[in-house]
């Protein structure tokens, strides 16, 4: 009994693990989009919220909105 919840303890911290690897991965890959679509001081703060559309922010500066503004219209 207690073997079992030893490994049920580990196999929760591995899942846990991978699920921070899996955000931080699309936390950075997100911030990287953000930077090259033209994003400076607000390219962190639109990267953590995934509620924002990450198409729409790109778009948004790639169609020559300011950065303030598209930040502004997003969050």
């Amino acid at each position: 009994m207690e073997n079992q919840a030893i490994e049920q303890d580990e196999t929760v911290e591995v899942e846990s693990v991978v699920l921070d690897s899996r955000a931080a991965a699309v936390f950075a890959w997100r911030l990287e989009e953000l930077q090259r679509a033209g994003y400076g001081e607000y390219a962190t703060m639109l990267a953590e919220d995934h509620t924002i559309d990450l198409h729409v922010a790109c778009d948004l500066r790639k169609q020559g909105c300011p950065e303030e503004t598209a930040y502004r219209i997003l969050a």
